[in-house]
């Protein structure tokens, strides 16, 4: 099973690699960054894309703040 680290996602194409599950991909996603509204925002789309009702995906973000 593979793992996806994210460092400091600051513009939303980072978070279009989760749109979809990855079988061969862990759904803990390791995030790397700092406080403030770009984490804010990957985080509330990765939210959206578990919540979804057509294909909803099973992330679990996994953040550490620097």
């Amino acid at each position: 099973m593979h793992t996806l680290t994210f460092l400091e996602p600051g513009h939303f194409h980072a978070t279009l690699t989760l749109r979809a599950a990855h079988l061969a991909v862990a759904p803990e996603v390791f995030v790397y960054a700092s406080a403030g509204p770009e984490l804010d925002d990957f985080l509330a789309l990765i939210e959206r894309f578990n919540r979804r009702a057509e294909r909803p995906t099973d992330w679990r973000p996994r953040v550490r703040l620097s």
